[in-house]
């Protein structure tokens, strides 16, 4: 966990990359390593759609 935040950061300040923050992408890959390979994408994917179909 330590190395991905380190990678965000470096994302961040150096290259200029907007993210959604420090530890939410570390947040939901560990999220997909409990669901495992199979319900991993079908969340995604559900999130996605569901998303798109909220206004902004």
């Amino acid at each position: 966990m330590p190395f991905g935040t380190c990678v965000v950061l470096l994302t961040r300040s150096i290259l200029g990359i907007d993210t959604f923050g420090v530890y939410t992408p570390m947040l939901m890959s560990l999220a997909f390593i409990k669901l495992g390979p199979v319900l991993s994408p079908i969340v995604s994917g559900g999130a996605v759609l569901l998303a798109q179909e909220t206004p902004a």
